[in-house]
């Protein structure tokens, strides 16, 4: 399938689930949000599904991309996870790197080992974007950011240091 072809599909299926949740907000019921529940898991479920059978790192970036942008009536909780791991992969994923500036190595990093690395390399702009990634993500990442800016505080104190 082309990529263009998949956006058409993931925009009528996000069409799709906001008219059953505005057809169930007159059944606003149990049943009503249950199924619309149950709709929006399953569609993240074969999204899942779908991110584990793509053969390079190049299309499940595409497929992430186009995860991001789709509305799971959700509130938007599931596409903020998908633009989460398409900021990783294109961060992280060494094979989608167009020039190794970052010199972030030749394996892929999991979330602590990219900003510990970004940072390492002076990639500030990038760390504080993939810090804010993180902290719309919530838990242990409220206040990446905020790390982030201390580091680099920090970095460029002890090198102005050196330099007396």
């Amino acid at each position: 399938m082309r990529l263009s072809e998949a956006s058409a599909h993931l925009g009528s299926f996000s069409v799709r689930i906001k008219d059953e949740q505005t057809s169930m907000q007159a059944n606003i019921g149990i049943e009503g949000r249950v199924r619309t529940s149950w709709i929006s898991s399953t569609a993240v479920k074969a999204a899942n599904a779908m991110l584990l059978t793509c053969p390079s790192p190049y299309e499940k970036r595409c497929l992430l991309q186009l995860l991001a942008a789709t509305d799971f009536g959700d509130g938007g909780s599931t596409a903020t996870y998908y633009r989460r791991l398409y900021w990783k992969i294109n961060l992280a994923e060494p094979s989608l790197r167009k020039d190794d500036a970052q010199h972030l190595g030749n394996q892929a990093l999991d979330d602590a080992s990219l900003l510990e690395a970004l940072e390492k390399n002076g990639h500030w702009e990038q760390a504080r974007n993939w810090a804010r990634q993180l902290d719309a993500s919530g838990g242990p990442w409220k206040s990446a950011v905020h790390h982030v800016t201390e580091i680099q505080v920090y970095s460029g104190f002890s090198v102005n240091v050196t330099k007396f």
